[in-house]
């Protein structure tokens, strides 16, 4: 799911102020706190609509050698995790791809249920006037 993104890219960064925010939210026990991501990561919290902004709860991955480093995910790996094909991405600028993949949900998801529904609806399915009782699914329209 991540890119080969530079240890020395400057996506790759302290945010110190992020930090300091969380000092302070922990101290008032607001529950809010920072969200770190590991390569190894089985979940991911919540990407939002404007994860773009890189808010002090949005998930930001942990630099693999300096752990005072850390990124926002790109506009691709935020599509990958959700499911979403990038090429719906293509020509769109990380803001405006980080806004439509936040206002998304996972693709995986949706075209399971779409499945379901499908096949569901394939074994109701009556023939219709002189047609075949028997029709074969591979038949039937896509």
């Amino acid at each position: 799911m991540l890119e080969s993104v530079p240890l020395d890219d400057p996506s790759w960064r302290p945010v110190s102020y992020l930090k300091s925010k969380a000092l302070r939210d922990a101290d008032k026990g607001s529950g809010f706190a920072m969200q770190w991501l590991t390569p190894q990561a089985q979940k991911v919290p919540t990407l939002r609509k404007g994860y773009h902004k890189g808010g002090s709860t949005d998930p930001r991955l942990r630099h693999p050698h300096d752990e005072q480093l850390s990124r926002l995910l790109t506009p691709g790996e935020h599509a990958r995790i959700k499911g979403i094909p990038e090429a719906l991405l293509q020509g769109l600028s990380a803001t405006a791809a980080h806004q439509a993949c936040g206002q998304s949900v996972d693709a995986r998801v949706v075209q399971a249920i779409g499945r379901w529904l499908g096949q569901g609806l394939r074994a109701m399915r009556r023939p219709l006037p002189g047609e075949s009782a028997t029709v074969k699914p591979s038949t039937l329209a896509a």
